[in-house]
Protein backbone atom coordinates (compact mmCIF):
# COMPACT_ATOMS: atom_id res chain seq x y z
CA UNK A 1 0.00 0.00 0.00
CA UNK A 2 2.67 2.17 0.86
CA UNK A 3 4.53 1.93 -2.82
CA UNK A 4 0.94 2.25 -4.39
CA UNK A 5 0.53 5.76 -2.34
CA UNK A 6 3.48 6.86 -3.20
CA UNK A 7 3.48 6.27 -6.75
CA UNK A 8 0.40 8.20 -7.52
CA UNK A 9 0.50 11.58 -8.09
CA UNK A 10 -2.14 14.25 -9.89
CA UNK A 11 -2.18 13.11 -13.53
CA UNK A 12 -3.69 16.21 -14.26
CA UNK A 13 -2.15 19.99 -13.94
CA UNK A 14 -4.44 22.96 -15.29
CA UNK A 15 -2.03 24.36 -17.97
CA UNK A 16 -4.41 27.57 -18.43
CA UNK A 17 -6.21 28.08 -15.08
CA UNK A 18 -10.36 28.70 -14.62
CA UNK A 19 -10.04 29.06 -11.10
CA UNK A 20 -10.07 32.57 -9.22
CA UNK A 21 -8.39 32.88 -6.08
CA UNK A 22 -8.94 35.15 -3.39
CA UNK A 23 -6.69 37.55 -1.88
CA UNK A 24 -4.35 36.26 1.27
CA UNK A 25 -7.02 37.76 4.04
CA UNK A 26 -9.93 36.61 2.35
CA UNK A 27 -8.37 32.94 1.55
CA UNK A 28 -7.32 33.68 5.39
CA UNK A 29 -10.76 34.33 6.22
CA UNK A 30 -12.30 31.67 4.19
CA UNK A 31 -10.02 28.81 6.22
CA UNK A 32 -10.72 29.83 9.59
CA UNK A 33 -15.01 29.69 7.91
CA UNK A 34 -14.19 26.76 6.83
CA UNK A 35 -13.05 25.40 10.49
CA UNK A 36 -16.26 26.78 11.66
CA UNK A 37 -18.18 25.04 9.52
CA UNK A 38 -16.51 21.59 10.04
CA UNK A 39 -16.46 21.42 13.86
CA UNK A 40 -19.97 22.93 14.46
CA UNK A 41 -21.56 20.71 11.62
CA UNK A 42 -19.63 17.73 13.19
CA UNK A 43 -22.15 18.12 15.77
CA UNK A 44 -19.19 17.38 18.64
CA UNK A 45 -19.63 20.95 20.22
CA UNK A 46 -23.70 20.39 20.59
CA UNK A 47 -23.03 17.18 21.78
CA UNK A 48 -20.86 17.90 24.51
CA UNK A 49 -23.16 20.61 25.69
CA UNK A 50 -26.39 18.80 25.28
CA UNK A 51 -24.10 16.45 27.40
CA UNK A 52 -23.47 18.73 30.44
CA UNK A 53 -26.16 21.01 30.22
CA UNK A 54 -29.02 19.22 29.26
CA UNK A 55 -32.20 20.07 26.87
CA UNK A 56 -31.88 23.58 28.34
CA UNK A 57 -28.88 24.20 26.39
CA UNK A 58 -31.49 23.46 23.03
CA UNK A 59 -31.11 27.44 22.10
CA UNK A 60 -27.62 27.41 22.34
CA UNK A 61 -27.43 24.41 19.96
CA UNK A 62 -29.53 26.31 17.13
CA UNK A 63 -27.30 29.22 17.75
CA UNK A 64 -24.24 26.88 17.06
CA UNK A 65 -26.07 25.80 13.68
CA UNK A 66 -26.68 29.35 12.55
CA UNK A 67 -22.71 30.07 13.09
CA UNK A 68 -22.13 27.68 10.33
CA UNK A 69 -24.91 28.82 8.02
CA UNK A 70 -24.00 32.24 8.56
CA UNK A 71 -19.75 31.85 8.50
CA UNK A 72 -20.46 29.66 5.44
CA UNK A 73 -22.49 32.17 3.57
CA UNK A 74 -19.89 34.49 4.63
CA UNK A 75 -16.99 32.58 2.99
CA UNK A 76 -18.74 32.31 -0.28
CA UNK A 77 -19.31 35.73 -0.34
CA UNK A 78 -15.42 36.23 -0.27
CA UNK A 79 -15.51 34.63 -3.57
CA UNK A 80 -14.78 31.18 -5.51
CA UNK A 81 -12.17 29.44 -6.72
CA UNK A 82 -14.89 27.41 -8.87
CA UNK A 83 -18.45 26.74 -9.39
CA UNK A 84 -20.80 23.72 -10.40
CA UNK A 85 -24.12 25.40 -9.31
CA UNK A 86 -25.59 24.30 -12.97
CA UNK A 87 -24.05 21.00 -12.44
CA UNK A 88 -26.53 17.72 -11.82
CA UNK A 89 -25.12 16.63 -8.11
CA UNK A 90 -26.14 20.77 -7.45
CA UNK A 91 -29.29 20.82 -9.46
CA UNK A 92 -30.45 17.40 -7.46
CA UNK A 93 -29.72 18.64 -4.29
CA UNK A 94 -31.48 22.28 -4.96
CA UNK A 95 -34.49 20.36 -5.86
CA UNK A 96 -34.39 18.35 -2.61
CA UNK A 97 -34.27 21.62 -0.99
CA UNK A 98 -37.11 22.77 -2.83
CA UNK A 99 -38.76 19.70 -2.13
CA UNK A 100 -38.63 20.00 1.81
CA UNK A 101 -39.65 23.60 1.85
CA UNK A 102 -42.73 22.33 -0.19
CA UNK A 103 -43.40 19.51 2.31
CA UNK A 104 -44.23 22.16 4.84
CA UNK A 105 -47.59 22.49 3.44
CA UNK A 106 -48.80 18.87 3.81
CA UNK A 107 -46.45 17.64 7.03
CA UNK A 108 -47.97 15.82 10.23
CA UNK A 109 -45.41 18.22 12.03
CA UNK A 110 -45.33 21.85 9.62
CA UNK A 111 -43.50 23.54 12.47
CA UNK A 112 -40.66 20.63 13.22
CA UNK A 113 -40.19 20.20 9.35
CA UNK A 114 -39.98 24.29 8.28
CA UNK A 115 -37.17 23.92 10.95
CA UNK A 116 -35.35 21.24 9.32
CA UNK A 117 -35.71 22.38 5.85
CA UNK A 118 -33.91 25.53 6.57
CA UNK A 119 -31.01 23.20 8.40
CA UNK A 120 -31.28 21.39 5.03
CA UNK A 121 -30.78 24.52 2.91
CA UNK A 122 -28.42 25.79 5.51
CA UNK A 123 -25.81 21.94 5.29
CA UNK A 124 -26.36 22.84 1.88
CA UNK A 125 -24.86 26.28 1.99
CA UNK A 126 -22.07 24.88 3.72
CA UNK A 127 -21.18 22.28 1.45
CA UNK A 128 -21.06 24.68 -1.55
CA UNK A 129 -18.48 26.63 0.69
CA UNK A 130 -16.39 24.21 1.08
CA UNK A 131 -16.52 22.34 -2.27
CA UNK A 132 -16.09 25.42 -4.41
CA UNK A 133 -14.35 28.06 -1.56
CA UNK A 134 -10.97 24.94 -1.68
CA UNK A 135 -8.89 23.48 -3.50
CA UNK A 136 -9.11 19.65 -3.08
CA UNK A 137 -5.86 18.92 -1.73
CA UNK A 138 -6.24 21.75 0.71
CA UNK A 139 -9.73 21.10 1.42
CA UNK A 140 -9.21 16.92 2.53
CA UNK A 141 -6.71 18.63 5.15
CA UNK A 142 -8.85 20.47 6.52
CA UNK A 143 -11.59 17.55 6.96
CA UNK A 144 -8.46 15.28 8.71
CA UNK A 145 -7.10 17.78 10.58
CA UNK A 146 -10.74 18.66 12.73
CA UNK A 147 -11.90 15.17 12.59
CA UNK A 148 -8.14 14.38 14.62
CA UNK A 149 -8.44 17.35 16.94
CA UNK A 150 -11.87 15.99 17.69
CA UNK A 151 -9.91 12.51 17.62
CA UNK A 152 -7.80 13.81 20.45
CA UNK A 153 -11.02 15.27 22.47
CA UNK A 154 -12.71 12.23 22.35
CA UNK A 155 -9.67 10.28 24.45
CA UNK A 156 -9.45 13.01 26.51
CA UNK A 157 -13.25 12.96 27.81
CA UNK A 158 -13.10 9.11 27.20
CA UNK A 159 -10.10 8.62 30.22
CA UNK A 160 -10.33 11.69 32.56
CA UNK A 161 -14.10 12.46 32.25
CA UNK A 162 -15.94 8.62 31.67
CA UNK A 163 -19.29 9.77 32.67
CA UNK A 164 -19.14 12.13 29.72
CA UNK A 165 -17.06 10.32 27.08
CA UNK A 166 -18.01 6.73 27.17
CA UNK A 167 -21.85 5.64 27.00
CA UNK A 168 -23.13 5.02 30.38
CA UNK A 169 -26.69 3.43 30.00
CA UNK A 170 -27.02 1.70 26.30
CA UNK A 171 -23.38 0.04 25.12
CA UNK A 172 -21.93 0.54 28.58
CA UNK A 173 -17.91 1.06 28.24
CA UNK A 174 -18.14 2.17 24.65
CA UNK A 175 -16.26 5.51 23.69
CA UNK A 176 -18.51 8.28 22.69
CA UNK A 177 -16.37 11.29 23.20
CA UNK A 178 -18.38 14.78 23.06
CA UNK A 179 -20.82 13.19 20.74
CA UNK A 180 -24.52 11.95 22.26
CA UNK A 181 -23.70 8.19 21.18
CA UNK A 182 -21.02 6.01 19.80
CA UNK A 183 -22.75 5.46 16.28
CA UNK A 184 -21.99 9.35 15.46
CA UNK A 185 -18.38 9.42 17.19
CA UNK A 186 -17.82 6.08 15.03
CA UNK A 187 -19.05 8.23 12.11
CA UNK A 188 -17.41 11.14 12.01
CA UNK A 189 -14.18 8.86 12.93
CA UNK A 190 -14.31 7.02 9.68
CA UNK A 191 -14.60 10.03 7.71
CA UNK A 192 -11.49 11.39 9.43
CA UNK A 193 -9.50 8.04 8.12
CA UNK A 194 -10.55 8.29 4.55
CA UNK A 195 -9.33 11.93 4.57
CA UNK A 196 -5.77 11.12 6.12
CA UNK A 197 -5.64 8.38 3.87
CA UNK A 198 -6.43 10.45 0.94
CA UNK A 199 -4.19 13.53 2.50
CA UNK A 200 -1.43 11.09 2.63
CA UNK A 201 -1.28 10.36 -1.04
CA UNK A 202 1.85 12.46 -2.65
CA UNK A 203 3.15 13.85 0.78
CA UNK A 204 6.28 14.43 2.09
CA UNK A 205 5.33 13.14 5.34
CA UNK A 206 2.77 10.34 3.97
CA UNK A 207 3.35 8.60 7.33
CA UNK A 208 1.91 11.28 9.69
CA UNK A 209 -1.16 11.04 7.82
CA UNK A 210 -1.28 6.95 7.97
CA UNK A 211 -0.86 7.64 12.18
CA UNK A 212 -3.45 9.71 11.76
CA UNK A 213 -5.78 7.10 9.68
CA UNK A 214 -4.63 4.72 12.24
CA UNK A 215 -5.86 6.85 15.17
CA UNK A 216 -9.11 7.34 13.56
CA UNK A 217 -9.51 3.42 13.24
CA UNK A 218 -8.91 3.06 17.15
CA UNK A 219 -11.68 5.58 17.59
CA UNK A 220 -14.06 3.73 15.84
CA UNK A 221 -12.82 0.18 17.02
CA UNK A 222 -13.52 1.75 20.48
CA UNK A 223 -16.66 3.55 19.52
CA UNK A 224 -17.53 -0.15 18.83
CA UNK A 225 -19.66 0.84 15.87
CA UNK A 226 -19.92 -1.58 13.25
CA UNK A 227 -21.14 0.16 10.58
CA UNK A 228 -19.13 2.82 10.80
CA UNK A 229 -15.83 0.38 10.63
CA UNK A 230 -17.32 -1.59 7.40
CA UNK A 231 -17.95 1.78 5.94
CA UNK A 232 -13.99 2.85 6.44
CA UNK A 233 -12.96 -0.32 5.23
CA UNK A 234 -15.24 -0.46 2.11
CA UNK A 235 -14.08 3.54 1.50
CA UNK A 236 -10.76 2.77 1.82
CA UNK A 237 -11.02 -0.38 -0.42
CA UNK A 238 -12.30 2.33 -3.07
CA UNK A 239 -9.69 4.16 -2.25
CA UNK A 240 -7.61 1.65 -3.56
CA UNK A 241 -9.53 0.79 -6.60
CA UNK A 242 -8.72 4.83 -7.66
CA UNK A 243 -5.13 4.39 -7.53
CA UNK A 244 -5.11 1.59 -9.60
CA UNK A 245 -7.21 3.31 -12.01
CA UNK A 246 -4.44 6.48 -12.32
CA UNK A 247 -1.46 4.08 -12.50
CA UNK A 248 -3.29 2.46 -15.94
CA UNK A 249 -5.86 0.48 -17.79
CA UNK A 250 -4.46 -3.00 -16.76
CA UNK A 251 -3.40 -2.20 -13.29
CA UNK A 252 -7.43 -0.91 -13.13
CA UNK A 253 -8.72 -3.99 -15.14
CA UNK A 254 -7.11 -6.23 -12.46
CA UNK A 255 -8.51 -4.21 -9.57
CA UNK A 256 -11.97 -4.25 -11.08
CA UNK A 257 -11.97 -7.98 -11.57
CA UNK A 258 -10.71 -8.56 -7.83
CA UNK A 259 -13.61 -5.73 -6.59
CA UNK A 260 -16.55 -7.98 -8.76
CA UNK A 261 -15.00 -11.25 -7.09
CA UNK A 262 -15.00 -9.52 -3.74
CA UNK A 263 -18.69 -8.56 -4.14
CA UNK A 264 -19.82 -11.60 -5.01
CA UNK A 265 -17.86 -13.31 -2.17
CA UNK A 266 -20.15 -11.09 -0.23
CA UNK A 267 -23.14 -11.43 -1.90
CA UNK A 268 -23.04 -14.94 -1.87
CA UNK A 269 -22.38 -15.07 1.97
CA UNK A 270 -25.25 -12.74 2.48
CA UNK A 271 -27.79 -15.62 0.63
CA UNK A 272 -26.46 -18.48 1.84
CA UNK A 273 -24.65 -17.68 5.31
CA UNK A 274 -25.77 -14.14 6.16
CA UNK A 275 -25.49 -14.96 10.21
CA UNK A 276 -21.87 -15.49 9.58
CA UNK A 277 -21.46 -12.63 7.77
CA UNK A 278 -23.28 -10.56 10.70
CA UNK A 279 -21.45 -12.34 13.57
CA UNK A 280 -18.54 -11.07 11.90
CA UNK A 281 -19.87 -7.49 12.11
CA UNK A 282 -20.63 -8.21 15.71
CA UNK A 283 -24.32 -8.02 14.45
CA UNK A 284 -27.53 -10.16 15.30
CA UNK A 285 -29.75 -11.04 12.63
CA UNK A 286 -32.39 -8.68 13.21
CA UNK A 287 -29.63 -5.95 13.10
CA UNK A 288 -30.03 -4.58 16.96
CA UNK A 289 -33.94 -4.08 15.69
CA UNK A 290 -33.39 -2.39 12.47
CA UNK A 291 -35.11 -5.27 10.69
CA UNK A 292 -38.52 -4.71 12.55
CA UNK A 293 -37.99 -0.84 12.51
CA UNK A 294 -38.36 -1.07 8.19
CA UNK A 295 -40.87 -3.47 8.49
CA UNK A 296 -43.46 -0.74 10.84
CA UNK A 297 -41.68 2.01 8.69
CA UNK A 298 -42.75 0.37 5.66
CA UNK A 299 -46.29 0.24 6.45
CA UNK A 300 -46.15 3.58 7.44
CA UNK A 301 -45.02 4.52 4.02
CA UNK A 302 -47.80 2.86 2.63
CA UNK A 303 -50.23 5.53 4.24
CA UNK A 304 -48.47 8.43 1.92
CA UNK A 305 -46.85 6.92 -0.70
CA UNK A 306 -46.46 9.81 -3.21
CA UNK A 307 -45.51 12.85 -1.33
CA UNK A 308 -44.19 11.10 2.22
CA UNK A 309 -45.17 12.64 5.92
CA UNK A 310 -43.13 15.96 5.28
CA UNK A 311 -39.01 16.61 5.71
CA UNK A 312 -38.09 15.70 9.22
CA UNK A 313 -41.65 15.74 10.83
CA UNK A 314 -42.50 11.93 11.31
CA UNK A 315 -39.81 11.23 13.95
CA UNK A 316 -41.59 13.84 16.33
CA UNK A 317 -44.14 13.60 18.29
CA UNK A 318 -45.41 11.32 21.67
CA UNK A 319 -46.91 8.20 21.60
CA UNK A 320 -50.38 10.05 20.09
CA UNK A 321 -48.31 11.12 16.69
CA UNK A 322 -47.86 8.85 13.93
CA UNK A 323 -44.31 8.04 15.17
CA UNK A 324 -46.54 6.00 18.03
CA UNK A 325 -47.98 3.40 15.55
CA UNK A 326 -44.06 2.33 14.51
CA UNK A 327 -43.29 2.18 18.72
CA UNK A 328 -46.45 -0.02 19.33
CA UNK A 329 -45.35 -2.39 15.93
CA UNK A 330 -41.59 -2.58 17.49
CA UNK A 331 -41.83 -2.22 21.23
CA UNK A 332 -39.33 0.78 21.94
CA UNK A 333 -39.03 4.00 20.80
CA UNK A 334 -37.15 4.51 17.55
CA UNK A 335 -36.04 7.72 16.20
CA UNK A 336 -35.19 7.41 13.07
CA UNK A 337 -35.66 4.43 10.43
CA UNK A 338 -31.82 3.52 10.59
CA UNK A 339 -32.18 3.41 6.49
CA UNK A 340 -31.63 6.50 4.13
CA UNK A 341 -33.76 5.47 1.28
CA UNK A 342 -36.60 4.43 3.57
CA UNK A 343 -36.30 7.74 5.43
CA UNK A 344 -36.27 9.51 2.16
CA UNK A 345 -39.73 7.63 0.86
CA UNK A 346 -41.16 8.04 4.65
CA UNK A 347 -40.65 12.21 5.15
CA UNK A 348 -40.53 12.90 0.80
CA UNK A 349 -42.42 10.31 -1.00
CA UNK A 350 -41.63 8.15 -4.31
CA UNK A 351 -40.47 12.11 -5.35
CA UNK A 352 -38.21 12.18 -2.53
CA UNK A 353 -36.81 8.72 -3.70
CA UNK A 354 -36.51 9.27 -7.26
CA UNK A 355 -34.58 12.68 -6.32
CA UNK A 356 -32.21 11.18 -3.44
CA UNK A 357 -31.41 8.22 -5.98
CA UNK A 358 -31.10 11.01 -8.92
CA UNK A 359 -28.78 12.68 -6.69
CA UNK A 360 -26.23 9.76 -5.44
CA UNK A 361 -26.02 8.56 -9.09
CA UNK A 362 -25.17 11.84 -10.55
CA UNK A 363 -22.45 11.70 -7.86
CA UNK A 364 -21.20 8.53 -8.92
CA UNK A 365 -21.18 9.13 -12.06
CA UNK A 366 -19.19 12.69 -11.36
CA UNK A 367 -16.66 10.57 -9.29
CA UNK A 368 -15.87 8.31 -11.73
CA UNK A 369 -15.45 10.54 -14.48
CA UNK A 370 -12.60 12.51 -12.57
CA UNK A 371 -11.09 9.82 -11.50
CA UNK A 372 -7.54 10.42 -13.85
CA UNK A 373 -8.33 13.91 -13.71
CA UNK A 374 -8.52 15.05 -10.59
CA UNK A 375 -7.00 14.41 -7.09
CA UNK A 376 -10.65 14.91 -5.35
CA UNK A 377 -11.48 11.52 -6.26
CA UNK A 378 -9.50 10.20 -4.13
CA UNK A 379 -11.85 11.37 -1.40
CA UNK A 380 -15.09 11.35 -3.11
CA UNK A 381 -15.43 8.35 -4.36
CA UNK A 382 -14.22 6.55 -1.06
CA UNK A 383 -16.85 8.81 0.94
CA UNK A 384 -19.60 7.91 -1.66
CA UNK A 385 -19.04 4.17 -0.96
CA UNK A 386 -19.02 5.06 2.45
CA UNK A 387 -22.04 6.54 2.62
CA UNK A 388 -23.73 3.70 0.55
CA UNK A 389 -22.68 1.87 3.96
CA UNK A 390 -24.15 3.93 6.23
CA UNK A 391 -27.14 4.19 4.13
CA UNK A 392 -28.19 0.37 5.28
CA UNK A 393 -28.65 1.26 8.36
CA UNK A 394 -28.52 4.79 9.18
CA UNK A 395 -30.69 7.71 8.22
CA UNK A 396 -27.75 10.16 6.36
CA UNK A 397 -28.52 10.66 2.73
CA UNK A 398 -30.50 13.95 3.26
CA UNK A 399 -30.10 14.47 7.26
CA UNK A 400 -29.29 18.73 8.06
CA UNK A 401 -26.34 18.96 10.13
CA UNK A 402 -25.09 15.53 9.72
CA UNK A 403 -21.33 14.96 9.41
CA UNK A 404 -21.20 12.18 6.76
CA UNK A 405 -23.55 14.22 4.62
CA UNK A 406 -22.16 16.84 4.56
CA UNK A 407 -18.90 15.24 3.42
CA UNK A 408 -20.89 13.68 0.68
CA UNK A 409 -22.54 16.77 -0.68
CA UNK A 410 -19.22 18.45 -0.33
CA UNK A 411 -17.53 15.46 -2.42
CA UNK A 412 -20.25 15.63 -5.06
CA UNK A 413 -20.30 19.31 -5.46
CA UNK A 414 -16.30 19.35 -5.73
CA UNK A 415 -16.10 16.61 -8.30
CA UNK A 416 -18.52 18.51 -10.79
CA UNK A 417 -16.72 21.68 -10.14
CA UNK A 418 -13.24 19.65 -10.93
CA UNK A 419 -15.61 18.15 -14.04
CA UNK A 420 -16.26 21.77 -15.21
CA UNK A 421 -12.49 23.29 -14.04
CA UNK A 422 -11.05 20.22 -16.41
CA UNK A 423 -13.00 20.40 -19.53
CA UNK A 424 -12.23 24.62 -19.75
CA UNK A 425 -8.58 24.17 -19.13
CA UNK A 426 -8.63 21.32 -21.79
CA UNK A 427 -10.79 23.59 -24.53
CA UNK A 428 -8.90 26.19 -24.09
CA UNK A 429 -5.41 24.07 -24.57
CA UNK A 430 -7.18 22.50 -27.39
CA UNK A 431 -8.14 25.95 -28.95
CA UNK A 432 -4.50 27.92 -28.15
CA UNK A 433 -3.20 24.50 -30.06
CA UNK A 434 -4.75 25.50 -33.33
CA UNK A 435 -3.00 27.02 -35.94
Amino acid sequence: MTAALNAVRPVLTPTLSTIRHPSGLAAALQGACALVVLILLSEAPMGLLLKVGGEGMGPVVVLGWLAAYGAATFGLLLGTRQTAFLSSPAMLLAALAVLAFASISWSIAPGETKTQSVSLAGTLICAAFLAFCFEPARLVRLVARVVLGLAVLTILLALAVPSVGQMQEAYPGAWSGPWLEKNRTGAVMAMGMLACLAASVGARRAWAWWLGAALCLVMILLAESATSLAAALVGTAAMMFVLACRRGPAFAALTVYGALVGMAGVAALLAFAPDLLLGLLGREMDLTGRADIWQAVERRIADRPLTGHGYGGFWHGDQHAPIGWIWRDIGFEAKAAHNGWLDAQLELGAVGLVLVTGFMAAALVSALRVIVRDRVALWALPVWCAVMVFATSESVLMQANNFVALCLYVGALATAAALRRTGRDQGASNTAAMP
